[in-house]
């Protein structure tokens, strides 16, 4: 076999039938081009910072030059920038260069971040956006996308990183967080068909609250309020004033109490406890003889009937009824039960006993 293939080779020769080896072919030699890389083509760094270019081949003897030194110096590959501005390092080996844009900036720093609400207040089904505000509004030291959105209860609702808020069907509150750079930000957010009106009625044990009768909540009836009749017989404008359509058949007269009450009639309100703990309820009623009245939290009868002592006249109100309310930090729902209606409703105060 080794002889026959010697025997084919020769003859190929001969017959030029191996191009590679034949005398006519010529070849032309072409320079190799010499060039270098950096790892990167663009920095953006602070006054004072420092940061390290890497040039490849390694192996090759690179000379770094900075076209404006009072904005940034280098060497060894190694950018330390001095004064706001930009300039271009360039790497250089014999005729290969490459070129790198610096941009130095002197650094803000983020101090806060102010998100567009404290509290949110959502329908069930529905979505709203927060936005958030960096303090100062030039802060550069925290990249924008160092920051994230979450929720505690996504059964409740969910935050999506635009900041739009989705609530579900799912009564009740959970709290969504904000995160930009180390700074954190928390915001209650409180999913159900009745809201508080005009604002947030806030118990707390460093002052009494007196909430006004006619400030029942938002949501319409059978949800924030029940009457049997239709019309508002008061002539009260105060609801819609502030806005409010959904409160026609509610009895306010002269813009101050809920008059023309009837037994099984209810009104809503929400209240956010700052402080746990026991609040006295005074409640401010006109009345000639006595009625019955019972409150509710969270759907759950919490004092049984109690005894609306007459004032003496439909308009003369006065606090001549008290009960104790145990209540637990946070958001709860105070449903206002007439039983027995024989008065008209003024306000209600709130002190903490503990």
């Amino acid at each position: 076999m080794k002889n026959y293939l010697s025997f084919v080779l020769v003859a190929a020769i001969m017959s030029g039938g191996v191009g590679t080896l034949t005398s006519c072919d010529s070849y032309e030699r072409t320079d190799v081009t010499e060039e270098i890389y950096v790892d990167q083509s663009e920095v953006s760094l602070f006054v004072g910072d420092s940061l390290q270019l890497t040039a490849s081949p390694l192996e090759r003897d690179i000379r770094w030059e900075s076209g404006d030194e009072s904005v940034a110096t280098v060497s060894h590959g190694l950018v330390i920038g001095h004064h706001a501005g930009t300039t271009t390092v360039t790497a250089t080996d014999g005729a290969a260069t490459f070129s790198v844009a610096v941009t130095v900036k002197d650094e803000i720093k983020l101090t806060d971040v102010i998100p567009s609400v404290s509290l949110l207040d959502m329908d069930p089904d529905s979505r709203s956006l927060i936005t958030v505000t960096p303090v100062p509004s030039d802060a550069n030291n925290v990249d924008r996308d160092d920051c994230a959105w979450w929720s505690d209860d996504e059964s409740i609702a969910r935050v999506e990183m635009s900041g739009t808020v989705y609530s579900m069907q799912k009564e009740g509150g959970t709290m969504l967080h904000y995160r930009r750079g180390t700074i954190i930000k928390n915001i209650p957010v409180y999913v159900s068909s009745t809201h508080p009106f005009p604002t947030q009625h806030i118990l707390s044990k460093d002052q009494p609250l007196t909430l006004k009768f006619i400030d029942f909540d938002l949501g319409g009836k059978n949800k924030a309020w029940y009457d049997t009749t239709a019309g508002n017989r008061g002539g009260g404008t105060y609801r819609s004033g502030y806005g409010d359509t959904g409160s026609a058949d509610v009895d306010i007269v002269n813009r101050r109490y809920i008059g023309y009450t009837a037994s099984g009639e209810w009104l809503t309100y929400t209240i956010d406890v700052a402080d746990a703990g026991n609040y006295r309820v005074d409640t401010s009623l006109g009345a000639v003889m006595d009625g019955l009245f019972h409150i509710e939290i969270d759907g759950a009868d919490v004092t049984g009937p109690i005894v609306a002592v007459a004032s003496g006249g439909n308009t003369t109100f006065a606090y001549t009824t008290s009960t104790v309310l145990n209540l637990t930090a946070g958001r709860h729902k105070l449903r206002f039960v007439m039983d027995k209606a024989t008065y008209n409703l003024l306000n209600m105060l709130f002190t903490a006993t503990d």
